[in-house]
């Protein structure tokens, strides 16, 4: 929550340099599926994510993850009101998809505790985890709800 929070979480991926060699973080998403509100005050949207990241000659890894989305319109301008990523892998390139370690969520350990409980844990590759979605099963038409927070 707030502006040190934020970089103190954006520093889990290592801190960026003015180096030729620093931090490299490519977070691309795709796939959005955007649900504005009938008012048109609220939305929902759904993405997946991509990150290729690296630091020269330390490490490299690739990073996948789910976003579940809200956002509010407020004053003529729109604003993120939650934004929950559901991170699904860490794959170190040198290791590769065979070989990786289970491990917990990046910011959930004792050096770097969350400012809130999680709102939904999940867990990451390999265990598996379908990260939830805000609209109906587009095949079953079922509306699909999250397990309750623990």
């Amino acid at each position: 929550m707030g502006p040190k929070s934020v970089r103190r979480n954006l520093n889990l991926y290592g801190q960026a340099t003015d180096s030729q060699f620093g931090l490299q973080h490519n977070h691309m998403q795709f796939q959005p599926v955007i649900d504005v509100a009938p008012d048109g005050q609220s939305a929902k949207m759904r993405s997946r994510a991509l990150s290729i990241m690296g630091q020269y000659e330390r490490y490299a890894q690739w990073m996948g993850g789910v976003y579940e989305n809200d956002y509010v319109k407020e004053g003529g301008v729109w604003k993120i009101k939650h934004d929950q990523v559901f991170n699904t892998y860490f794959v170190p390139y040198a290791v590769g998809w065979k070989s990786v370690q289970p491990r917990p969520p990046p910011g959930l350990s004792k050096d770097n505790p969350p400012d809130l409980p999680p709102s939904h844990p999940f867990e990451m590759y390999p265990s598996a985890f379908l990260p939830p979605f805000h609209f109906a099963n587009p095949v079953t038409g079922k509306t699909v709800s999250w397990p309750a927070a623990q």
